[in-house]
């Protein structure tokens, strides 16, 4: 479960006190960079990584079409030092099983804190928009990264009308995502997370190979 970021507040004067006894601080290593930003092209789904019959049709840094809105509208937001992504699509029809269209993307901070910050504002958007519309469900995803989160339909959804499933997740001083669309009933939650999986075992290839 995610800590809460008001508790910590009753912690501050025994911790000014230890540092001053200490002469170190707990945190300092949280600006250490597990994964360096020149591995970013390197943090997304690659080719290998899909079916046969997907072709990646968009590769590259993120850019400002790609910002979010809102809080994490600015690029430089909690420190962050950039981002990659990698877009996929194949051919299909209403009755092709999986997904037709998936998106990878990473965002790299410059300490693990950076990735906590956006990951708790991502947290709230997913959060939202399960609410509104109801048909959409947020759920938590075990076994990926340090922390991860979902936002699927309810159902396996109506034959032929359009799905949309988001994972995302942060490790170390990094959050990413994959977001797959195709049609209701064709795919689901769990062949997204597998995809996920993947994508974080390129992460920890790179937090391995460090910096």
């Amino acid at each position: 479960m995610r800590r809460s970021r008001h508790a910590g507040g009753l912690l501050l004067a025994p911790l000014a006190a230890a540092i001053a006894l200490g002469g170190c601080s707990p945190f300092e290593d949280d600006s250490a960079q597990a994964i360096p930003a020149r591995a970013l092209p390197t943090l997304v789904l690659q080719s290998e990584d899909l079916d046969d019959g997907f072709l990646r049709f968009d590769e590259g840094a993120l850019a400002i079409a790609d910002s979010p809105v809102g809080e994490r509208s600015d690029p430089a937001r909690f420190g962050r030092e950039g981002g990659w992504k990698s877009r996929y699509r194949r051919r299909g029809t209403a009755e092709t099983p999986g997904p037709l269209v998936v998106e990878s993307r990473v965002d790299l901070f410059d300490g693990s804190r950076g990735a906590d910050d956006e990951f708790g504002f991502l947290r709230s958007e997913l959060e939202l928009q399960a609410r509104h519309p109801a048909d959409l469900q947020f759920s938590e995803v075990s076994e990926l990264g340090d922390e991860a989160i979902a936002l699927a339909p309810t159902r396996a959804g109506r034959r032929g009308s359009f799905a949309a499933v988001t994972v995302a997740w942060r490790h170390a001083n990094v959050t990413a995502s994959v977001i797959a669309n195709g049609f209701g009933g064709r795919f689901g939650l769990n062949g997204v997370v597998r995809l996920a999986r993947a994508q974080q075992r390129r992460i920890d290839a790179a937090e391995t190979r460090g910096g």
